[in-house]
């Protein structure tokens, strides 16, 4: 997982509950291409699965509006057709999950087996190119904040089990 990677002043990290984004590198000013790894990357209970991403910047100053493209997914093309926008959060000041209020758009994927690539744990090459998803973040939380972007709303290890904590103090 990326580790306080930084690039044009910004700095990314994914070494958190939840994080995954393998590899990142700047296309431009404000825009930045990030891989996802594999579901148990770098283990024997390593798979093909490239299925979501969450990562967090920090360094963003009101105003700024960030691209990213999301490479190395396996193929969600239908999700995307249907209208799946990423979430994002901004903490301190924003730590409620919302969707992007922008568009997403993708390409490449599905090919004529899309569970392939899983099965064989192999890189996902159909249709000529790999599935990549694209969106913007228009900055307008303070400078100081860290924005945490997801493929969905997360539910990391940490939140079920202060929820139980809290049962239990309740409860117990």
């Amino acid at each position: 997982m990326i580790h306080d990677v930084e690039l044009n002043g910004l700095t990314f990290d994914a070494s958190f509950d939840s994080g995954n984004a393998a590899r990142i590198e700047a296309l431009a000013e404000d825009e930045f291409a990030l891989w996802t790894a594999r579901d148990c990357e770098g283990t024997e209970h390593e798979n093909g699965c490239r299925t979501w991403f969450s990562f967090s910047v920090r360094g963003a100053t009101q105003g700024r509006t960030l691209t990213f493209h999301i490479r190395n997914m396996n193929s969600q093309g239908n999700l995307f057709r249907q209208g799946h926008v990423p979430c994002f959060r901004s903490l301190p000041s924003q730590p409620e999950w919302e969707r992007l209020p922008t568009a997403v758009t993708f390409r490449g994927g599905k090919g004529a087996d899309k569970y392939r690539e899983m099965r064989e744990n192999r890189d996902y090459v159909g249709a000529g190119e790999e599935f990549t998803i694209r969106f913007d973040h228009s900055v307008e939380t303070p400078a100081g904040d860290t924005l945490y972007f997801a493929f969905c709303f997360p539910e990391s290890y940490t939140d079920p089990a202060a929820r139980l904590a809290w049962l239990d103090s309740i409860f117990g």
